[in-house]
């Protein structure tokens, strides 16, 4: 199964939603008829920790470059906390600068075992 977009609202962040989201989806991936028994394995990607964490050259000051705030979380990460691991990564989308420079986001590709 693979989990495309996902997303709360900020304002209900903190009240555990999101992991309760993904705990259901997770024992939906292995039951019919919203899953399959065969069901294996849960993928999706999410925004590498990388743009959070690090200040390598390609992607420092990126936030302010796409006239963003720098995220109050990493999103891969919290997927870590809820057993997902990465893969690879690779970049996937792309988004325009406020100069008009497009900058390449790389991904994470995760997956969790669900059964």
């Amino acid at each position: 199964m693979t989990i495309h977009s996902f997303f709360i609202l900020p304002d209900y962040r903190a009240y555990g939603l999101g992991r309760h989201a993904m705990r259901l989806a997770e024992a939906l991936a292995v039951e019919e008829p919203y899953g399959s028994p065969n069901c294996r394995a849960i993928a999706l990607t999410g925004l590498s920790k990388r743009y959070i964490y690090d200040d390598a050259p390609e992607w420092r000051g990126i936030w302010p470059r796409l006239g963003m705030e720098v995220p109050s979380f990493s999103i891969q990460e919290w997927y870590e906390k809820l057993g997902y691991v990465s893969w690879k990564e690779e970049p996937l989308y792309e988004e325009t600068a406020l100069d008009g420079e497009v900058i390449p986001l790389v991904e994470a590709f995760m997956k969790k075992r669900v059964q």
